[in-house]
């Protein structure tokens, strides 16, 4: 989830206990500014030989190199509020215009977008994006009608512009959905009707889901206050599911994984307030941890003190590593093909006199128990890896 919708989240997971975060009026837009750097040379020809991370800001897009050296920064003529990207290297940008997300593509170092796209629903100002590697193109917003809101799933195939594809509506989802490498969509909400948590999953290409996944841990009135903060999908039909309500004491904190065939399980232990998940080529699992929370229900917000990257073994069954220190209330994950993670740190979005705000990207080593900030000053929405062969968009698993 993007640090850009950390106040619309925090203003609502307390509706959310009792009618989900879609049913609040809470509304918001994304901030973000990034310095000019310093161009060392064009991100077109070090794409072709390096890994470059791709990184929206206010201005447009900026590159960097694993190192945290600027190379340049493309798109100015719209900015950048998100920005994802597919294997051919087309970046896909959501910005801001007279407070409404629009949504547009560009060629890598492109001065002016190549296509845009027309969402379904009219007046939205929150959204995010992601893309698959083949192509197809995701973009979720928040969409207000009458006195409630609701999700809308917008999904373009390879190639097409203008229109959507489909569109799927959600009342009671959130911004923690998943495309899995194939690009099939994992939608959660909750069912009050069964009184169950739920995750659609809909292949590339088609309009209905092919599974839906129920959660068999939380049930009950219980599972109407289950909030998935990040979810990734692998291509077997494995899902993890990082639950972290954002307020202290939330009884379902945990990465929950379900599996393709079996018994759905919690994983606590190294996941003890999971913002987002991300899985590497090997198939390692990383929950990045942050209790930066409301101390509900009078406050105050309290400042994270965990700021925990942690490493399982495929399926999350073994906790092989803990970063614990080189960052700070790091709020989205993007983990490379070898596991080398990049975390996006986040400014404190809520007042709180105590919280010393430090913004940026940190770098983690694989298996490493620290991390080092390779950009500073930094308030970007989240870091996307391109190295000329594929794209590694946040919370996903990179391929190699």
């Amino acid at each position: 989830m993007r640090r850009f919708l950390r106040p619309i989240i925090t203003a609502c997971f307390a509706a959310f206990a009792t009618t989900g975060c879609g049913s609040s009026s809470s509304s918001g837009s994304p901030s973000a500014f990034l310095p000019a750097p310093t161009f060392v040379q064009s991100s077109a020809g070090l794409a072709k030989s390096q890994t470059l991370l791709y990184v929206a800001g206010e201005d447009g897009v900026h590159v960097y190199t694993e190192s945290g050296r600027p190379t340049q920064v493309f798109a100015k003529a719209t900015g950048a509020a998100d920005v994802a990207m597919d294997d051919a290297g087309h970046v896909y940008v959501e910005y801001i215009k007279n407070n409404l997300a629009n949504a547009a593509r560009y060629a890598i170092g492109g001065s002016k977008p190549n296509a845009k796209y027309i969402p379904s629903t009219s007046g939205d100002s929150v959204g995010l994006i992601d893309a698959s590697h083949k192509g197809e193109f995701l973009w979720v917003r928040l969409h207000s009608a009458s006195s409630s809101n609701t999700f809308v799933f917008d999904v373009w195939d390879p190639g097409k512009t203008g229109s959507p594809s489909r569109t799927f509506t959600y009342p009671t989802s959130t911004f923690a959905f998943s495309l899995d490498n194939n690009g099939a969509l994992y939608v959660p909400y909750y069912d009050s009707s069964t009184q169950t948590y739920r995750y659609d999953e809909i292949p590339a290409g088609t309009s209905k889901p092919s599974r839906t996944i129920v959660d068999t841990i939380v049930t009950g009135p219980s599972a109407a206050s289950f909030f998935p903060d990040g979810m990734t999908a692998l291509t077997d039909g494995t899902l993890y599911v990082a639950e972290w309500g954002l307020y202290v004491g939330d009884p379902f904190a945990g990465l929950y994984v379900y599996p393709p065939h079996g018994t759905e399980y919690e994983v606590t232990g190294g996941a003890a307030a999971p913002i987002t998940p991300a899985v590497d080529a090997a198939g390692n699992v990383y929950v990045l941890n942050s209790n930066y929370a409301y101390n509900y229900p009078s406050g105050p917000w309290l400042c994270d003190t965990l700021h925990t990257l942690s490493t399982f073994s495929p399926g999350a069954k073994t906790l092989l590593s803990q970063a614990t220190s080189g960052f700070l209330n790091g709020q989205q994950l993007t983990v490379s093909a070898t596991g080398t993670a990049f975390i996006d740190e986040f400014n404190y979005a809520m007042p709180n006199n105590n919280c010393t705000p430090q913004t940026g990207i940190a770098s983690v080593a694989p298996r490493a128990k620290s991390g080092t900030q390779i950009v500073g000053n930094l308030t970007n929405q989240d870091v996307v890896l391109y190295d000329g062969v594929h794209a590694t968009n946040y919370s996903s698993q990179a391929l190699r």
